[in-house]
């Protein structure tokens, strides 16, 4: 079962799982390759007779409420869904015999460190996101589920271009697209590095923890990038002119929740158990080009 299965890492996932899937939606029924049916992970007695009816080996949960500075404002909506329902969600799934592999983020890092982040570093989060996910992590894995951390993902799937609302957002490669597509000069900010990860990838990585086992996993790309040379190489896959991309350092945006400068994730540990190697940003890039050219699924025509 993919909680969440019209999202971009949801879909990636039901799609990568074929004819062994079944998802979840709230508020967008559309855009899942799968059945659904409706969740509302704050409703727990909602949720415990859809996990009796369907019975599911394994539930991936890849709904949150992400939008950094929407939780900023937005602490306790934030916690109902990141926090509160993720432990629900993993003392649901255990009652119901079902394995639970639960996303979070680099967020739950302070970004002090000047190297990638390993599962065995203590979070330290700089802002209500980042502390909603820490909390959720520790209630999933108090309960002996897995927990996958990734970071700034990026992909095509039908609903990556719907209109965000409350909580809501395209993804930051795509609003890079979006905005050198309108001809604009985005400013990206050129001293937060990042591990980027294409949604694809990262599919494949759930799936196999789903089936593997529980634990602590981080799964990410495989090259740390600034936000701005990110941009710049998917500029470059695109078809843009880099070079119209403005540097900026993160005070320049006056963002209301704090980022940590550096949140890159090694990922070595889910390599050497599973053999779950993702790509760096470059060739995911290169990938998701690829789909756009191919029509694939019909949301982004490249140039």
């Amino acid at each position: 079962m993919v909680i969440g299965s019209s999202g971009l890492v949801g879909y990636k996932t039901a799609l990568a799982a074929g004819s062994e899937a079944v998802g979840t939606h709230n508020a967008f029924p559309g855009g899942s390759p799968c059945r659904t049916v409706r969740a509302d992970l704050r409703d727990a007695a909602a949720v415990k007779k859809i996990l009796s009816d369907e019975s599911p080996d394994a539930v991936v949960n890849t709904a949150a409420l992400h939008n950094v500075d929407y939780c900023e404002s937005h602490a306790g909506e934030a916690w109902l869904l990141n926090a509160k329902a993720a432990g629900a969600l993993a003392e649901l799934c255990s009652d119901a015999g079902a394995r639970l592999v639960h996303i979070s983020t680099d967020y739950v890092f302070d970004g002090s460190k000047k190297e990638p982040y390993s599962e065995n570093d203590e979070p330290s989060p700089l802002n209500a996101y980042g502390a909603t996910k820490a909390e959720g992590e520790r209630q999933v894995l108090a309960r002996g589920h897995s927990v996958v951390r990734t970071g700034v993902v990026y992909g095509l799937s039908p609903s990556v271009l719907r209109e965000p609302g409350a909580g809501r957002h395209h993804g930051f490669v795509l609003w890079v697209l979006q905005s050198l597509r309108g001809e604009g000069r985005p400013r990206i900010v050129d001293d937060q590095f990042v591990t980027p990860t294409l949604a694809d990838s990262l599919a494949g990585a759930l799936l196999s923890v789903a089936r593997s086992g529980g634990g602590l996993y981080h799964a990410a790309g495989a090259s740390c990038e600034s936000r701005y040379s990110l941009a710049a190489k998917a500029a470059e896959a695109f078809g843009y002119d880099p070079a119209v991309l403005i540097p900026v350092k993160s005070s320049a945006l006056r963002q209301l929740a704090r980022r940590p400068p550096y949140a890159c994730l090694d990922s070595s540990r889910i390599a050497s158990e599973m053999g779950v190697v993702l790509p760096g940003a470059s060739d995911g890039l290169r990938e998701m080009r690829a789909q756009a050219d191919a029509g694939y699924p019909g949301v982004w025509n490249a140039r």
